[in-house]
């Protein structure tokens, strides 16, 4: 019986993060408020940042903001200002940069309440050797400045001396999707004062700030969700008032891929893709215990920054002799987006797909794999320098070989497939061989519980052990299913049309599927 090869799990690289080199999380600021977020970049930005061509080291951001200082909840409107000196190097696996975040031109509807902020903190980062995983930790706070002007008579001024802010994330990067979870703690103390009223008692005001938040990045979309504990203090002489609060803040940035038939019958094209962009951040929040003086009617409520969509339109791709074939829709999607490439005309859906083509287009699916062209204006001493020697890792897969960015982008990525040195990659792919890299790239293998549980296939005991544990994941998550008689058929080979309908099904995945879990988190916080 032919040995089934095993799975070779590289070690996970982590580079500087594309346009965003502060790293992922932060896309709500830190003080209780929203964002529109940052946009996703396109392929084509993609590959320029990681060419080094992109350097967007600042970002500026609509925002919104509700203010408990004063005892009832007060909206405020402006920008957030997030920006970086330095970040996480490749390269070494400690150091230090600098994260700065400021809320500019923020005021009520009214103009009667503005706000100024500006927190600088240095960032110290950690790479986990084992699991590639980063731990960044506030080192310390270079800069809190901060004052909230509520109308012509009172000024809240942060007493920095007094204020603490820190805040602990870990990142982990797995092929498709980098992860997060952090928690933030932070204490502001405000003295007010009174225009004109220098003979009244100097009110201090304390805001505490406690919670959890969570994220992910991955080129379809990317979500931030906070749950925040807010505790108010004001204290006056022998005057006193607290209130407990409880903020929810979120956003989303997303594409979802949509058919636009064209209306007019006098067109070369029946119709085409067009991938819209989305942005969307939104917040509740609920008073469990304010002043005596707040009105009841503002102990709930919620904010919302609109969505603000762009489209780019994708090629026109005419298979319509493909139309009886169940995969049609989901070939046509990839050739729209670039994952499958050649003449679509002579797709054949019913021929199986090689291992090497799998890993291809999976490649393409999550942006990795292509080496980017950096281009030279003119010839340098070290133009006549031999190229560098590639890597060779499967004897079978030499730098020549015309798959070979992706077959080594998926290796070092811990998505290959490989044993005893040689990949294979003519050779047709097992239904159970593109389920467990399929699963790779989400990073959630996890949820397969024990190295080898009982799938729920009829057919489970056919299942490689190496596989099982993927293949429950992938199960839980809604992302494979059995035929009509309840079996996975583990060993079959799948073929190019089944593989293009695979690919789609994680892209979908990636586009909505993430984006609800973390909604339902948000919704199990309300409960």
């Amino acid at each position: 019986m032919k040995k089934i090869a095993v799975i070779l799990t590289a070690v996970i690289m982590i580079g500087i993060l594309p346009s965003r080199v502060y790293g992922q999380d932060g896309l709500l600021g830190y003080f209780g408020g929203i964002s529109e977020g940052t946009r996703l970049k396109k392929p084509t930005q993609q590959a320029q940042a990681k060419a080094g061509r992109v350097q967007n080291n600042q970002e500026t951001l609509n925002y919104k903001e509700v203010l408990f200082i004063t005892g009832e909840p007060i909206e405020i409107q402006g920008t957030l200002q997030i920006s970086a000196s330095g970040g996480v190097v490749d390269t070494q696996d400690t150091g230090t940069f600098t994260e700065t975040y400021k809320v500019v031109n923020a005021r009520d509807k009214e103009a009667k309440v503005t706000v100024s902020r500006d927190l600088s903190v240095e960032i110290q980062y950690d790479r986990d050797k084992d699991t590639g995983q980063v731990i960044k930790t506030v080192k310390s706070v270079k800069t809190w400045r901060e004052t909230v002007r509520i109308g012509e008579g009172k000024t809240y001024q942060l007493d920095p001396r007094q204020s603490k802010f820190y805040k602990s994330v870990i990142t982990d990067k797995t092929p498709g999707v980098t992860y997060y979870r952090g928690d933030l703690t932070q204490q502001a103390v405000y003295t007010a004062q009174q225009a004109g009223g220098q003979n009244e008692s100097t009110e201090v005001i304390t805001v505490n700030m406690k919670g959890p938040f969570y994220g992910y990045d991955q080129p379809y979309s990317r979500t931030e969700v906070q749950n925040l504990e807010v505790v108010v203090e004001s204290k006056s002489g022998d005057k006193t008032w607290q209130l407990h609060a409880n903020v929810l803040p979120s956003v989303t940035v997303k594409r979802t891929l949509q058919y636009a038939k064209n209306e007019l019958k006098a067109f070369s094209m029946e119709g085409n893709y067009r991938e819209i962009m989305e942005n969307h951040g939104g917040m509740e929040y609920n008073i469990f215990i304010g002043p005596d003086s707040l009105d009841k009617v503002k102990m709930k409520g919620s904010l919302s920054i609109p969505t603000f969509n762009s489209i780019e339109q994708l090629p026109a791709i005419n298979l319509s002799f493909l139309k009886a074939h169940f995969a049609k829709d989901d070939i046509e999607k990839l050739y729209s987006m670039k994952i499958l490439d050649g003449d679509p005309r002579y797709f054949k859906p019913n021929e199986v797909m090689t291992r090497s083509q799998f890993i291809k287009a999976l490649c393409k699916a999550i942006n990795i794999g292509e080496e980017p062209q950096v281009a030279t204006t003119k010839r340098t001493a070290s133009a006549n320098k031999q190229p560098e020697a590639k890597e060779v890792i499967f004897a079978d897969v030499q730098p020549n070989h015309m798959d070979y960015p992706y077959i080594m982008a998926a290796y070092k990525n811990g998505l290959a497939l490989g044993g005893r040195g040689r990949f294979r990659p003519d050779e047709p792919i097992t239904r159970q061989e593109a389920f467990v890299v399929y699963m790779r790239v989400l990073g959630l293998n996890a949820l397969g519980l024990d190295p080898t549980p009982i799938t729920p296939f009829k057919d489970d005991a056919k299942i490689d052990g190496w596989a099982k544990q993927d293949i429950y994941a992938s199960y839980n998550l809604g992302l494979i299913r059995g035929d009509q008689n309840g079996n996975l058929r583990p060993k079959d080979r799948i073929s190019k049309g089944e593989g293009a309908a695979l690919i789609n099904r994680l892209i979908d995945y990636m586009r909505e599927g993430m984006e609800r879990e973390y909604r339902r988190k948000m919704d199990y916080y309300k409960s």
